[in-house]
């Protein structure tokens, strides 16, 4: 991963291929920062034509606690992303609470 403020559709694909969810073309529909290194893109698989938040940050509370930051900043989450248990770096992290969400220590996936 190079420069984390640029989002194309190969980063995308790499990115999304690492989580439960089907790897059909994406499309983002918005993006933007809810604060210094807290990215985000809202993007929309074009086959199902669901809706994901997709967020690079360094905080990392816990699903609960970022659940409630996206709620508060407008954004519903319906359900967090798991990463693939295969593309996991460290097997062990399957059982983490937070590391099981997360791809390159920085990328969430989540369902809105």
């Amino acid at each position: 991963m190079d420069n984390i403020y640029k989002m194309d559709n190969s980063k995308l694909g790499e990115i999304i291929s690492k989580f439960e969810v089907p790897t059909e073309k994406y499309i983002i529909e918005k993006y933007g920062e809810f604060g210094e290194s807290e990215l985000y893109w809202i993007i929309e698989n074009q086959e199902s034509n669901l809706k994901y938040l997709l967020v690079n940050t360094y905080w990392h509370p816990g699903v609960e606690e970022e659940i409630n930051f996206y709620k508060e900043n407008g954004i519903t989450i319906k359900k967090p992303i798991l990463r693939k248990p295969e593309t996991l770096e460290v097997i062990e992290d399957k059982m983490d609470p937070i590391r099981k969400y997360l791809y390159y220590n920085m990328y969430a996936l989540f369902l809105i």
